[in-house]
Formats: structure tokens, C-alpha cells, sequence
């Protein structure tokens, strides 16, 4: 009888050892942080250029791309107008170290009604501008904070 019982405990023992060290051993890392800043939909007036910036004090940060949508009419009914994407397209990835600064700057607006830019990072701590400047004279116009949702 105690030879069935040494028996059992050992081969509760082994089958307990064999599932730790057979149990899946890959590090399965979770997928980076996106904070996603937009500037909404922007209407540039005749010769202004919009530009977008990504500034960072503290941090090493990535940003995943500033995405560019332009946008033009499609109907209006009275005083509200419909738009549709006409164009859209996504620069490359940029590291930014501490201290530095990424900018986007859209000029050439012509036959685009709506502008619209979404800047991904991996950092909530970026800040993010938009300006609306004056093409000739270069004098902001309009400066935007944006503030994630």
C-alpha cells in the first residue's frame, strides 16, 4: 500500500513539474502606446499655409506619422456644405529626442476646400500646434493647441 501511494505522489509530482515547464514560455509584449492629436477639419483662407509641429522636452518619442487629408465640396443644402476626402497621405516615421521638434507645413492648398492632419505618437507628453501663417509675409495667423480627446 505505501508503495502505491509513493508511486502516485511521484507521479503527481512529475505530471505537475512536465505542465510548468512544458507551459508557453514566449514574452508576448504588448503593442506600443498611440496618442493620436487632430487638428479637425481646417479651412486655410486664400494664401495661407498650415503648419503642424511636434514638440518634446522630456523624452525620446516616435511619431508614427502625420497624416494629411484634404478635403473638397461635394453639395451644399443652404448654409451647410458636405465634403469628401479627395486626398489623403501619411509621412514616415520620425524619432525625436529630447529638446527637439517635427514639422509638417502644407502649402499649394489650391482646390482643396478642408484640410485635416492627425499626428500619432507614442508619447501623451508631445505637444502638438497647428499655425495658420500668411504665405507672403510669414506672420501666424492663427496658432491651435492640440489637446488629446
Amino acid at each position: 500500500m505505501k508503495r502505491k501511494i509513493t508511486l502516485a505522489i511521484a507521479l503527481f509530482i512529475s505530471i505537475v513539474l512536465v505542465s510548468l515547464a512544458s507551459g508557453d514560455s514566449r514574452v508576448r509584449a504588448e503593442p506600443p502606446q498611440r496618442f493620436n492629436w487632430d487638428t479637425g477639419l481646417l479651412t486655410p483662407g486664400d494664401g495661407q499655409i498650415l503648419r503642424v509641429t511636434v514638440v518634446e522636452n522630456n523624452e525620446t518619442i516616435t511619431i508614427y506619422g502625420f497624416r494629411r487629408i484634404q478635403y473638397m465640396p461635394t453639395a451644399c443644402d443652404g448654409r451647410v456644405c458636405r465634403q469628401a476626402i479627395s486626398a489623403q497621405t501619411v509621412s514616415d516615421p520620425v524619432t525625436l529626442a529630447p529638446h527637439e521638434a517635427a514639422s509638417i507645413v502644407m502649402g499649394n492648398l489650391i482646390g482643396t476646400d478642408a484640410i485635416r492632419v492627425i499626428v500619432t505618437t507614442s508619447s501623451r507628453n508631445a505637444r502638438v500646434n497647428a499655425s495658420l501663417i500668411d504665405a507672403a509675409t510669414g506672420e501666424t495667423q492663427v496658432l491651435i493647441a492640440l489637446l488629446l480627446p
